[in-house]
């Protein structure tokens, strides 16, 4: 039963975190908010201190929280068990854009890399019976799934309105990556994976 648990949380969890990703930033001196389209709706903000006439180092954390439920009824049979998972998932990243000349146009390429860390509680019954060791095993597995590794390059260019405004577009490739293992008495294994994504965006930066 706990393999099968194992197999039933990953599955939903490789679908959850392979949705991600927004970029939620913090520190001083430019604001950027983007729209995302890259078959996702999602707007995102970020901050980051300009180092120097074209350097900008952004830093930050990205705060999800999930909430998963699965329940099982075997038919003709007196049987059910379900699975209840709650908490929080942070992905702190750490990036640079170069802007490429300092006209009122600015090209410039960018890049930044995360990690993501779990806060979970885990329930888990069968046919209104609980164990604290199959718990720990699902919740184990889920941060295993969950702890991704990832980071986006891109290429983009602003257009510098006045000093404290300007218009952005942005465009280039998201990346996930991460490796779960299996280990049982008699056996083991090793599930790993890369997704490569494109994305493209419109940003408002305000400098201050």
């Amino acid at each position: 039963m706990i393999f099968i648990a194992k197999r039933i949380c990953t599955s939903l969890l490789i679908c959850f975190i392979f949705i991600l990703v927004f970029s939620l930033s913090a520190s001083a001196a430019v604001l950027t908010i983007n729209e995302i389209r890259s078959n996702q709706q999602l707007q995102s903000a970020e901050l980051g201190v300009e180092l120097a006439n074209s350097l900008v180092l952004t830093t930050g954390a990205d705060i999800l929280y999930l909430s998963s439920n699965f329940d099982y009824t075997s038919k003709g049979q007196e049987s059910t068990y379900s699975i209840r998972v709650n908490g929080n998932v942070a992905a702190p990243n750490l990036g640079m854009k170069v802007h490429l000349n300092n006209n009122q146009t600015r090209p410039y390429i960018r890049g930044s890399l995360f990690r993501v860390f779990t806060d979970l509680s885990v329930e888990e019954e069968q046919n209104g019976e609980t164990e604290e060791l199959i718990e720990k095993e699902i919740k184990e597995t889920i941060d295993d799934v969950l702890g991704v590794t990832g980071g986006k390059l891109g290429l983009g260019a602003e257009y510098r309105i006045n000093e404290n405004f300007a218009l952005a577009g942005e465009t280039g490739m998201r990346f996930l990556f991460n490796s779960v293992d299996y280990e049982e008495e008699s056996w083991s294994s090793e599930v790993s994976g890369l997704l490569g994504a494109t994305y493209s965006n419109l940003a408002v930066n305000f400098y201050f």
